[in-house]
């Protein structure tokens, strides 16, 4: 089991590059399986949570696929690329040329903030060595 002090750089680190989510109604590729030659047009319909969403999937000549559970290209889920979850929901990335907009990482850093206060509330020496450290 990780300490708080252990679990309060964890999210310093991830602070540092947060997961982007896009808004809904915004397009994205989904990619099935995470596989680079199995690519389509995709509109997140709902956030979920950092880096997760709910996508309308468009194959070409089939109906509208829905996905929930899916994850960024870049979570650490899909390092291996047998895991349940990259099967089954694939992965979304942004359309090429559209790098994520600063915005689209604020539901991380909000929810990472969130963790952080929660446990720096709960142990006031790691508290304090924290604040030190900013």
């Amino acid at each position: 089991m990780t300490t708080n002090r252990e679990q309060l750089e964890q999210i310093k680190a991830l602070k540092e590059n947060p997961m982007p989510t896009p808004p809904v109604g915004h397009s994205v590729q989904w990619f099935d399986r995470n596989e680079d030659d199995r690519v389509y047009a995709a509109i997140v319909t709902q956030q979920e949570g950092p880096g997760k969403v709910k996508l309308a999937i468009f194959r070409p000549n089939a109906h509208v696929q829905f996905k929930d559970g899916v994850l960024h290209r870049s979570h650490e889920l899909h390092k291996n690329k047998h895991n349940t979850i990259t099967m089954k929901n694939g992965a979304w990335d942004y359309l090429p040329g559209q790098p994520p907009l600063k915005s689209h990482r604020e539901l991380h850093l909000k929810e990472l903030e969130r963790r952080e206060a929660a446990l720096l509330a709960n142990e006031p020496a790691v508290a304090s060595v924290a604040r030190a450290s900013k």
